[in-house]
């Protein structure tokens, strides 16, 4: 377990170095589009999970706070730059420590409610791209 976690700071660590030395004008045009601030995903997120995993009104500060440094790696972990393997290798290193925090958080079925919800979204998200493939074709 504190390997684990020994681990995890340390991808962690390693994710977050180099952010910041990395601007480019690329980096200040995405900055330009509309597209949802880290916050905005973080909010939602927790909005979803509160209505579908009935979370309390102390777990919800909690994992909304866990929601937004996650949303917050991810945003500046996409803005670095990094090459698609490395970049798939941090996102799930930054997935894992929030899977961590948040099953501190959650209870025994919530947790699994999640994960199961979790499995059924990535499912049907699978379901519509097939479906768009075949359209195209």
């Amino acid at each position: 377990m504190k390997t684990k976690l020994i681990a995890l700071a340390l991808c962690t660590a390693a994710a977050t170095t180099g952010l910041y030395a990395q601007q480019s004008t690329t980096a200040a045009t995405q900055a330009t589009i509309q597209q949802p601030q880290a916050g905005d995903k973080a909010v939602q997120r927790t909005a979803d999970m509160v209505t579908e995993l009935g979370l309390t009104a102390e777990q919800t500060p909690k994992v909304e706070a866990i929601n937004g440094r996650y949303a917050k790696s991810m945003s500046d972990l996409k803005a670095a730059g990094l090459d698609e393997q490395a970049q798939k290798v941090r996102a799930s290193a930054l997935r894992d420590g929030r899977d961590h925090d948040l099953k501190g958080v959650l209870t025994a079925e919530q947790y699994e409610k999640m994960l199961t919800l979790r499995k059924e979204k990535k499912a049907e998200g699978m379901q519509q791209k097939q479906n768009a493939v075949q359209h195209t074709e």
